[in-house]
């Protein structure tokens, strides 16, 4: 019920902007500069990329589902864009009592890593106070078990006092958590001559829908990392597991590139003669960049008084629609380029919102 909970949560919040695949690339973590932004206008960035794994048959096989129940309906005129019925609108309200849609914080609040860090360190330390140190990693991947040994040069190599704090820490997230949760995340865990249960084997343990277990996992860990940001000193072991993003390791390599020599003085056009790149190509950066730098200079693209033009724009036709927007501006000089520059800027909530 979670994934389909938060497909209709989705549906709800773009309602006919976009295409439902819109949700699909949103849900799975696009790096697209087109899903990105979406994520923001829809004040959707806390289910952006969740379910990193989504097979798109997955997808489209919940979306056959939810069609054949009447939650949602294809628009008349053109079937790839869906909307939410009143029945959908009933069900998830009843459904979000259930399922832990709020645990979800969003990749750009969270550490992706924290999960598999944690899994490994588990394992590591068990085996550890056993004398063996010839097990099988659960990852091989390079950012995981650097980062433990890391962990294991620095913070001591007392297995046991490791996995008391660690125990106790861990005992205080999962009391917030339900039973079937906490008991979820311990049969996940890998220790001593013991490896923890599958996907399918917890789907079938717990009867669960087996796409809901990945789900699962991924909001219990935005919420514990959540929890431990709020009360480090509760948690001094586990908030070393949090890695702090700066707001440019959001940003794709190629854009960085871009932002570089923009932070040096050139100008789009000099950008793109430098990298070999099209213009409309740098500009697409900007507007990714614009997305998650603060301190993006926006009034060197877009005067003060376009802005409050393009705004006013947005407010009267109640869309993100770009071309609908630009329709709506008595002014010639203004172009896409900016009202998307404009939209990137703009904080879900203010009174020109459309949801």
């Amino acid at each position: 019920m979670l994934f389909e909970a938060l497909i209709i949560k989705c549906i709800q919040q773009i309602k006919l902007e976009r295409t439902v695949y819109a949700t699909y690339h949103l849900l799975k973590g696009k790096k697209s500069i087109q899903t990105l932004h979406d994520a923001k206008l829809y004040g959707l960035e806390r289910y952006y990329g969740v379910y990193p794994s989504l097979d798109k048959r997955l997808f489209d096989s919940k979306i056959s589902l939810l069609l054949k129940c009447e939650y949602i309906v294809r628009n008349s005129k053109e079937e790839s864009f869906i909307t939410i019925t009143t029945e959908g609108i009933d069900w998830f309200n009843q459904t979000k009592k259930q399922v832990p849609i709020h645990y979800f914080y969003g990749h750009h609040n969270t550490d992706a890593f924290f999960f598999e860090r944690l899994l490994l360190v588990i394992q590591t330390y068990t085996n550890i106070k056993m004398n063996n140190f010839s097990f099988i990693p659960i990852t091989e991947k390079p950012e995981i078990t650097n980062w433990v040994r890391q962990l294991y040069r620095n913070v001591g190599k007392n297995p046991e006092e490791i996995l008391s704090t660690l125990y106790d820490e861990l005992h205080e997230l999962l009391i917030t958590f339900t039973d079937l949760e906490a008991s979820l995340l311990v049969d996940r865990f890998t220790g001593y001559k013991y490896y923890g249960m599958s996907v399918d084997q917890l789907s079938e343990k717990y009867e669960l829908p087996i796409e809901d277990v990945p789900l699962l996992f991924m909001g219990m860990s935005q919420k514990m990392q959540q929890l431990i940001k709020q009360n480090q000193s509760a948690y001094p072991l586990l908030s070393l597991f949090i890695v702090n993003k700066q707001s440019t390791a959001l940003i794709t390599k190629t854009a960085q590139q871009t932002y570089h020599f923009l932070k040096q003085g050139y100008n789009i056009g000099d950008i793109a003669r430098i990298r070999k790149l099209k213009e409309n190509t740098i500009q697409d950066h900007l507007v990714e960049i614009a997305l998650h730098e603060p301190e993006f200079p926006l009034s060197d693209y877009v005067t003060v008084q376009q802005q409050d033009m393009i705004l006013h724009a947005i407010k009267e036709v109640g869309t993100y629609k770009l071309k609908v927007i630009m329709e709506a501006i008595d002014d010639t000089t203004i172009n896409y380029f900016q009202i998307r520059l404009v939209l990137a800027r703009m904080e879900r909530g203010e009174e020109y919102a459309t949801n």
